[in-house]
């Protein structure tokens, strides 16, 4: 039956399981069904690399399963879940819905100078900040303003990013947010807490007004666009109809005979159209006609009052007249004149005995003003009008005459006085003629639901009406909305609107429909009118325009993983114009710090080792890896070097980045290079290091695989190192040039260390990787067998060769106590000596790295020597049962190999190997 090794580490051998299956078992399905978690596996079948794991097993196959070294790239730094969350809310926003705004990655609002501000970013990254770093916060809804007290305020909602932080201050452009007192509201909201400052996601609509509350709608009134009044060359009053009616004429001229010409000129009347429809109210002024009816001397009385205290009115007046007035009727209407301040127009109200008469005035109300007189000689007119207020019973000037004041039909009333009139004015009740809606409007988008709906309106010139004395009074005006279901002929829901100001500086008001007409949640069209009417005069001001239409989708919001940040910014001439775009603030990120028990506590840090620690542990962005995957003690082994240098890890990832390139960046901060361990996440540092691994030589490389690279010195070579940088005092990245020996710095190597935010790291970093470039330039390349596995990336190495005169090397053939109580030593290789000088043998230990190096001299015979020092460690020689003969290194204490690190370790096939190396060089300590 066939079977399956599989091996539970690329590197452990001694870590495997054995499974036994049936002949003819599919192997990729058998993987999927049995090792559904597996990540990348490297596969061979009968010792030979297997490409394709689609092969159906035979009884005798053996099928060896690793994984492959190290982690795969699929490993991202975002948070998966708060981008869903995000774009669930971008939705809503002002940016255009189209393909190029969607899932598209966009510049760094940090590391992107020109593109620093406030942005949304549908589809991007939640930024995973460490260390202290500024940071313009991604905007998470729209922004959206309202009018509270006549003052305009913005609303914004950020992400700050994953996790909790420890803020030390706000800013909008450069100015700290504590410099603007009461105008900005800032709230900063942990993972997990409500966010309730204001209404969460609220959707402005772009029809009316705009997104920033500059541009808004004008509602027109009742002054455009209608007949306000109408005058004819005699208007005829019959029964309950007005005729309006124009004299036309034409002029026609007829030639004669003799050349004479005779012109004449034909008149007629025409009865024009009816100008108004049914239901509207029209006023009729100036019919009155009048006729003497008296002339005579008249007493003019003034009654006073009855004398009560509670009720003090004044009595009806009177006028007398001596000879009776036995020509008027009550109900009539007269005119008075020669009478001065008397004189007037009067309707009689009651005749009374002595000769007086009561009158009232055109309001209906009684007189009682008059001058007290004797004997004014005065005349009195029979005044026949039809004045008065109508309602159009149809569109053809039949009418029907109203209350002024209620508008209600006087019954009974019995028609026209008959006449025709040449002054008759006819105007149309301007409160009758309604005003054009703007609207309708959406007040959401779709597939939304309004929790409530806002509407914004803004009186440019004030609301308020200049007197005679050039004081401004109070004016009112009234404006109405209405609303009903979305796409719907549903009868609308109407609610009218008053305000009253005496004001002339502009006026800003926000109403909240449910709040003003109890408006349910639901999908409306709504649209808005003015109900008063507009007078043209420049001494009243109260223009309305409606700036605004949004509704409200979602009023709290939650999330498990970010920082909310919210600001209510009172919109002033200086501030409203940055805040938009322009928040920021300088923040430290809180993660958990391993305690010296084992234990995490969250605390601000900027340390290198526990933002590393934090990216392998957090299954939010992370790796999501136990302890047991991480090589905490190596992290933290090197937390005090790190801290003492003044090392320190800043900076923020805001573009998709794999998780062994983000340890990267991370490590790169503190000269550390990320690798894995026997399974664990680990590093290395580039630093001087005593302490060699696994030596290597040409009797564990494979035949002629060994190669050496010494790259001389070209003119299109990099002659030094140009760091970029992160400066947070500037906000943007800044450059280093570094240079060693004889480097001039014409050609530098661009290298970017976001993630340092000091000069003098940047200085330090700079230095070292320019020594790098200018002294280690051997790379070495091999073949070895599966035994270099027990080397890794970043090993400091020794390599012995004679092909570059790097030592001698060979394995111990045979070693034997002499009579002499000296040990000897049979060697395979060939060993030159060098007279007077003092020669070392040094022994690989295994995969633990070498012991030595020992002193010793030479014998007559070639291939033996005296070994003078006692070995720390066992040494074997070939052939001595069950042990692997010891390899060794032989020359003078500088020339018995050369110290190399280990750039790749790479599997080639199923018993090789291949390694790639530098040669390291003492001249680069000095800028450790």
């Amino acid at each position: 039956m066939p079977h399956i090794i599989e091996f539970k580490h690329p590197i452990k051998r001694d870590e495997y399981q054995l499974h036994t299956v049936p002949a003819g078992t599919n192997l990729a399905e058998w993987i999927k069904e049995s090792l559904p978690a597996s990540a990348s596996l490297q596969a061979t079948i009968n010792f030979n690399k297997l490409d394709d794991l689609d092969v159906l097993l035979g009884d005798y196959d053996a099928v060896s399963l690793k994984p492959k070294l190290g982690f795969g790239i699929d490993w991202v730094i975002w948070a998966a879940l708060a981008v869903s969350v995000a774009s669930a809310v971008y939705a809503y926003s002002q940016m255009p819905d189209t393909g190029a705004n969607q899932d598209t990655q966009q510049a760094s609002s940090v590391y992107n100078y020109n593109g620093q501000g406030n942005k949304p970013k549908m589809g991007n990254p939640v930024p995973v900040q460490y260390g202290r770093m500024p940071h313009y916060p991604d905007i998470i809804s729209p922004n959206w303003w309202e009018y509270v007290g006549n003052e305009q305020y913005y609303y914004q909602t950020f992400s700050k990013g994953i996790g909790k932080f420890q803020i030390h201050e706000h800013y909008i452009g450069e100015t700290p947010l504590s410099h603007y007192s009461s105008d900005i509201e800032v709230r900063v909201y942990q993972p997990g807490e409500l966010v309730d400052h204001f209404p969460h996601i609220v959707w402005t609509s772009k029809e009316v007004g705009s997104a920033d509350g500059q541009g808004g709608l004008t509602l027109e009134g009742v002054t455009a666009d209608w007949v306000s009044e109408k005058q004819a060359q005699e208007t005829k009053f019959r029964d309950r109809t007005v005729e309006l009616w124009v004299q036309k004429s034409r002029t026609s001229t007829q030639r004669h005979g003799d050349g004479d010409r005779t012109t004449s000129t034909y008149s007629w009347w025409e009865k024009e159209v009816w100008p108004w429809a049914t239901g509207q109210h029209v006023v009729i002024t100036s019919t009155t006609q009048t006729d003497l009816m008296f002339e005579g001397n008249l007493h003019f009385h003034d009654m006073g009052d009855d004398g009560d205290i509670i009720d003090p009115d004044d009595l009806p007046d009177q006028i007398e007249n001596p000879l009776g007035w036995a020509f008027v009727n009550v109900g009539q209407r007269i005119i008075i004149t020669g009478a001065g301040v008397n004189s007037g127009t009067f309707v009689v109200a009651k005749k009374l005995d002595g000769n007086r008469i009561e009158v009232n005035n055109d309001s209906g109300q009684p007189v009682t003003n008059f001058t007290p007189m004797s004997n004014v000689f005065s005349r009195i007119y029979e005044a026949t009008t039809n004045d008065g207020t109508y309602v159009c019973k149809n569109d053809s000037g039949s009418v029907w005459l109203v209350n002024s004041d209620t508008l209600e039909e006087v019954p009974g009333w019995p028609g026209f006085k008959t006449m025709g009139s040449e002054t008759a004015l006819l105007s149309v009740l301007e409160r009758d003629v309604e005003a054009q809606w703007v609207g309708n409007f959406l007040t959401v988008p779709s597939d939304a639901v309004a929790q409530d709906v806002g509407v914004d309106f803004l009186f440019p010139r004030g609301l308020g009406e200049m007197n005679n004395d050039g004081v401004i009074v109070n004016r009112s005006i009234k404006w109405e909305v209405r609303v009903r279901p979305a796409g719907s002929t549903d009868p609308y829901q109407s609610h009218e609107f008053t305000l009253t100001k005496a004001d002339n500086t502009p006026q800003r008001v926000t109403y909240w429909l449910k709040k003003e007409m109890g408006l349910s949640p639901g999908r409306y069209e709504m649209g808005a009118r003015r109900v008063s009417t507009v007078t043209n005069s420049t001494k009243v001001f109260d223009e309305i325009q409606w700036m605004g239409l949004k509704s409200v989708i979602q009023s709290t919001y939650r999330n498990d993983h970010e920082t909310t940040i919210t600001l209510k910014i009172k919109a002033t001439n200086a501030l409203s114009q940055q805040a938009n775009q322009q928040y920021w603030n300088d923040s430290t990120r809180i993660i958990p710090v391993r305690q010296s028990d084992g234990l995490y506590v969250e605390q601000p840090s900027r340390d290198i080792a526990h933002a590393i620690i934090d990216a392998c542990r957090n299954d939010v962005y992370g790796a999501g890896l136990p302890d047991d995957a991480i090589d905490i003690d190596t992290f933290m082994a090197y937390h005090s070097k790190w801290t003492s240098r003044g090392d320190f890890c800043d900076g923020l990832f805001d573009q998709p980045t794999a998780f062994w390139d983000a340890i990267g960046q991370l490590l790169l901060t503190g000269r550390g290079y990320p690798r894995i361990d026997f399974g664990a996440v680990s590093m290395w540092r580039d630093e001087p290091r005593s302490v060699l691994c696994k030596p290597y030589s040409p009797v564990n490389m494979t035949a002629d695989s060994f190669s050496a690279d010494i790259r001389l010195i070209e003119d299109d070579d990099y002659d030094g190192v140009e760091v970029e940088w992160f400066n947070p005092a500037s906000r943007k990245a800044e450059t280093y040039l570094a240079t060693v020996s004889n480097q001039k710095g014409y050609n530098p190597k661009p290298v970017k260390m976001p993630f340092i935010t000091s000069l003098a790291q940047a200085e330090r970093e700079g230095l070292f990787h320019a020594a790098v470039q200018a002294y280690r330039r051997t790379n070495i390349d091999f073949t070895t067998d599966i035994d270099g596995w027990e080397s890794n990336y970043g090993d400091v190495v020794p390599v012995s060769h004679d092909a570059v005169e790097w030592g001698a090397s060979g394995q111990l053939l045979e070693k034997l106590n002499g009579d002499d109580g000296n040990q000897y030593l049979q060697l395979t290789g060939l060993i030159d000596w060098e007279d007077g000088k003092q020669h070392y043998i040094m022994f690989n230990k295994g995969n633990s790295g070498v012991h030595g190096p020992y002193r010793v001299v030479k014998t007559d015979v070639e291939d033996i020597v005296i070994l003078i020092d006692e070995p720390q460690y066992p040494i074997y020689a070939v052939g001595e049962t069950g042990q692997k003969p010891t390899e060794y290194m032989f020359g003078q204490a500088d020339k018995m190999y050369q110290q190399c690190i280990l750039m790749q370790v790479q599997q080639k096939g199923e018993f090789e190997v291949g390694v790639k190396a530098i040669e390291d060089d003492p001249r680069v300590d000095a800028y450790a």
